[in-house]
């Protein structure tokens, strides 16, 4: 597993902003530290790097009757799905453990780490099918043509990993410190009573 430098993310949350496009591995580990909602988790602008091949062969072995003729067709078909490094992607379902990322109407492709794991990079989910690695996808299973390391954010990578864009994700944080303030209407008559709790958990009002 590729080690990040958590203290870089958090002062680029912490200040006004970051410089440029920026992003950041999602992580459980991150997830956890800013205690994502799910809701949250769908609104964010993903990206994926590396890139992703995946490959679908099919056979077709298929029959029909056209005006009293049997008609057979015998074939094969090819598809082949190519994805560059960082394209963008919408999240379109998420769980404890995996966001499902969209990047065709109606389609995503699952990131996440094992079920029950408290750390990782969310990298993609599939299966082995023999010596091959497949992902789900438009209801097949593709085989991931295996390629060479990619440097994303001056780290190697052979998968594919989630990435989160700084600023969105730094929106959603300082969204969640926005405060409504209060009216005086409210207050009058609570005022003793807040005093009090808020002198118990300070020791005291500070000098």
């Amino acid at each position: 597993m590729n080690k990040f430098n958590w203290f870089g993310v958090a002062a680029c949350l912490a200040i006004s902003g970051c410089s440029g496009n920026s992003y950041i591995p999602m992580t459980q580990e991150l997830r956890q530290q800013e205690q994502l909602t799910i809701s949250e988790l769908k609104s964010l602008q993903y990206f994926i790097c590396p890139g992703l091949s995946i490959h679908f062969h099919d056979t077709i072995d298929d029959s029909l009757v056209e005006k009293g003729v049997l008609i057979q067709r015998d074939g094969h078909r090819d598809v082949r799905v190519e994805l560059e490094n960082w394209a963008p992607a919408v999240g379109l379902h998420a769980t404890d453990n995996l966001v499902a990322v969209s990047l065709e109407r109606g389609l995503a492709l699952p990131f996440g780490v094992d079920e029950g794991a408290t750390q990782g990079d969310y990298e993609i989910l599939g299966r082995m099918n023999g010596k091959d690695f497949e992902v789900y996808y438009d209801g097949n299973w593709y085989e991931v043509q295996p390629g060479d390391a990619v440097e994303c954010n001056e780290q190697l990578y052979r998968y594919p990993q989630l990435w989160v864009d700084t600023q969105a994700l730094k929106a959603i944080v300082d969204e969640r410190r926005k405060l409504d303030g209060r009216y005086v209407d409210e207050y009058v008559g609570k005022e003793e009573r807040e005093a009090s709790k808020y002198k118990k958990k300070q020791g005291g009002v500070p000098k």
